[in-house]
């Protein structure tokens, strides 16, 4: 198998009805960024807030250089 010099790993689960604390609960860890269609957040780069358009629950994985697909996903949570 040919070596990865580097990879990055992502979960999101977007959908109109979406309830972040349920996908939390169902998957068991906290996402890295979440909101709720028509509530404000403000993780942007600019930091102004923002009316969520969908809700959505987002796990990001920590890039890996070397590349470790697999270890990005068993340790995403932590």
């Amino acid at each position: 198998m040919a070596i990865i010099s580097r990879t990055m790993a992502c979960l999101r689960i977007i959908g109109d009805d979406l309830i972040p604390a349920d996908i939390t609960g169902k998957l068991g860890c906290e996402p890295t960024h979440q909101m709720i269609k028509g509530e404000p957040f403000s993780w942007s780069a600019n930091g102004n807030p923002r009316i969520a358009r969908s809700g959505m629950w987002w796990l990001e994985a920590k890039e890996r250089e070397p590349g470790d697909l697999d270890s990005q996903v068993s340790r995403s949570n932590s």
